[in-house]
């Protein structure tokens, strides 16, 4: 159980420097539309698609 939160919070860090990094303009970023394109990703499938997120706060919150 440690472990995973020791996890857990190396992957926020990784999460963190990454985000930090793309706005110093240190790495390369695509945009959203050439990645929905790719993986040929509709807007409205996108929209439709659960927010896992939301879903996790609400669970945790419960």
């Amino acid at each position: 159980m440690v472990a995973n939160g020791i996890n857990d919070m190396e992957h926020a860090h990784r999460l963190v420097t990454r985000a930090e990094a793309i706005r110093a303009g240190e790495r390369e970023t695509r945009p959203l539309d050439e990645l929905m394109s790719a993986m040929e990703i509709s807007r409205e499938e996108l929209d439709a698609a659960p927010d896992r997120a939301r879903m996790w706060s609400v669970r945790v919150a419960d």
